[in-house]
């Protein structure tokens, strides 16, 4: 088993200081904690900016096309 994180739009990363972001990096951490006491693979990430997808490779705030999703590094 693996662990995928899909991205969010980078609208929702635009303000660094709001209860959003705060949340979404929290809870990347906490599963990529998880998954590494369990000995799970996580690929790809909260935060487009780390898979290089850009706002056009969205259908809206939380649903990347595959073009985004094509970019998710895998082993």
């Amino acid at each position: 088993p693996y662990i995928l994180l899909t991205p969010y739009h980078p609208l929702a990363w635009n303000y660094a200081d709001t209860r959003l972001v705060s949340v979404m990096n929290e809870t990347e951490g906490i599963i990529k904690n998880v998954a590494d006491n369990l000995k799970i693979k996580v690929y790809g990430s909260y935060n487009p900016s780390k898979g290089d997808c850009s706002k056009d490779e969205f259908f809206d705030i939380m649903h990347a096309k595959d073009t985004c999703l094509s970019k998710i590094k895998t082993d």
